[in-house]
């Protein structure tokens, strides 16, 4: 062990979280300048990096620390073996990387992704024209400082629409709370026209709803191939870890795998499926979530739980199902009716290219010019 606690291991681990604090900018700046904080996941940071370059900016990034299943053992456990974690240093060392490049840049925008890490005295301190939060989790999920990074942002924006009402009501001014869903990255996301040797895939964090819903499919449809893909195990839920089991002891761990894809690997897995499952967090009741975009992005035929947001704002031809056994109904519909399927599938992909994150942040953009910018 070393001096604060960690394994070395785990202190390369530690000190990988701040390998891209210094992003290279170019020698010869653009007119506009952006400061960019965000955590390294599911390859957002940089597709949102690459949309704020296509729109003119240059951009320096700088990742927030991301933990993992250790770091998360650590946190909530090492206290009561006499372990000091050093999740306080990480913070100071996030905060003072985010003022020293702000007074360096004096960057036009400061854009914080998320909110987690940073404090409020952090994004008050800021030197640029304009600060703003996008968080795409609902904001009492995001972090618990939500209310006092909202406070002293510029511009907030929301990918879940009841969270303007939410803001309203915590004393936040309207005119600054904006609804912002997330998009995607066509670079990534994109059809490969590939044999489809998946029935059904199913990618995203294994919570309580989603859980329920894909057990039942699995065990009253022994005749489909399911793929399902995402963090199945979660440190501070025991239950987790016996349902984990059991699925293992029942030999279904060929269909499920406790671990996160790359975006690379999620696009291969819906381009190899004919039915590609999206079931949303109960906090989306206003909005949707990356992976509607996502799953359009690549030509993949789409079976989404009940959401007037998506029918009305995304496509009319992402299939929906309202309750357990409709959906059921409807896996086996379209897995004997490839031709409907696939007609749907290029239907929804022709609305695709409206929800890039190049687009989203040219509206992103648009909305602070008319305040600040």
């Amino acid at each position: 062990m070393i001096a604060n606690g960690l394994s070395k291991r785990g202190q390369k681990n530690y000190d990988r979280c701040f390998t891209s604090m210094d992003h290279k900018t170019s020698s010869s700046l653009p007119s506009r300048c952006a400061l960019l904080i965000a955590p390294p996941l599911f390859g957002y940071d940089k597709a949102i990096e690459a949309a704020l370059v296509e729109n003119g900016y240059n951009v320096r990034l700088i990742n927030t620390p991301r933990y993992g299943t250790v770091g998360l053992l650590l946190s909530d456990f090492a206290h009561k073996f006499g372990v000091s974690y050093p999740k306080k240093r990480m913070s100071e060392k996030v905060n003072t990387a985010v003022l020293r490049a702000a007074e360096e840049l004096q960057p036009d925008l400061v854009l914080f992704m998320h909110g987690s890490w940073v404090t409020p005295k952090t994004l008050a301190s800021c030197s640029g024209k304009s600060k703003a939060i996008w968080f795409y989790d609902a904001a009492r999920r995001a972090t618990p400082n939500h209310i006092e990074l909202a406070r002293v942002s510029d511009n907030v924006f929301v990918f879940e629409g009841s969270d303007i009402e939410y803001f309203y009501g915590k004393g936040i001014s309207k005119d600054k709370v904006h609804f912002l869903p997330m998009g995607y990255d066509p670079s990534v996301y994109q059809p490969e026209y590939k044999p489809k040797n998946v029935d059904v895939a199913f990618v995203g964090r294994m919570y309580g709803n989603r859980k329920d819903i894909i057990h039942r499919l699995v065990n009253d449809m022994p005749h489909v191939s399911f793929r399902i893909v995402g963090r199945y195990l979660r440190v501070r839920e025991s239950q987790s870890w016996i349902l984990w089991g059991r699925r293992l002891l029942s030999g279904e761990w060929r269909t499920y795998r406790n671990k996160d894809m790359s975006p690379k690997q999620v696009n291969e897995l819906y381009n190899t499926s004919k039915i590609a499952l999206n079931i949303h967090h109960e906090q989306s009741r206003e909005g949707c979530n990356p992976r509607t975009m996502e799953i359009i992005g690549t030509g993949a035929f789409q079976l989404c739980d009940q959401n007037d947001y998506i029918s009305r704002e995304i496509s009319k031809d992402i299939v929906q199902y309202g309750d357990y056994e409709d959906l059921k109904e409807k896996i086996e519909y379209f897995l004997h009716n490839a031709e409907t399927r696939e007609r749907l599938a290029s239907l929804a992909h022709t609305a695709a290219s409206e929800h890039t994150f190049t687009k989203r942040i040219s509206r992103l953009l648009g909305m602070i010019s008319n305040r600040h910018l």
